[in-house]
């Protein structure tokens, strides 16, 4: 049998809690494989909104890398350049795998990479919102 190459086994995941994939399993179990539909049509929703929130944020971020008195025009490209990479890696994660099965994954995901805030929680079901805050604590 091959190696497994799915998120919770990948490098990114090394050193996050072991108890992870457990309490993600536990989640869906509890959850019979899917989330509510309430909150699957507020997720579905809101996503475009988040990812241009957080875009919005990184380019901010990215002008100032480009326009920094303390680098070289070289340093500016470089630095820019690494980063505009890991931040299309993050889009990745989050929004990649954007289904009603993998809705709570791309909400912890979003979560730990500052794409979802957690005043965004606000209106989805007590269970979810309680849920998503044991990941993040």
């Amino acid at each position: 049998m091959g190696t497994c190459s799915c998120w919770a086994h990948s490098n990114r995941w090394r050193g996050t809690s072991r108890t992870f994939v457990p309490q993600l399993q536990l989640y869906r179990d509890r959850m019979n494989g899917k989330p509510k539909e309430s909150d699957w049509k507020r997720f579905r929703d809101m996503v475009s909104d988040l990812r241009e929130r957080y875009l919005k944020e990184k380019n901010h971020e990215l002008v100032g890398i480009l326009t920094s008195p303390d680098k070289t025009p070289t340093e500016q490209f470089w630095d820019t350049l690494e980063r505009m990479e890991n931040e299309k890696r993050i889009l990745q994660d989050c929004l990649d795998r954007h289904s009603r099965s993998n809705m709570f994954m791309s909400m912890i995901l979003m979560l730990r990479y500052g794409m979802l805030k957690e005043e965004d929680l606000e209106g989805f079901s007590e269970e979810l919102q309680d849920e998503l805050t044991s990941f993040i604590e």
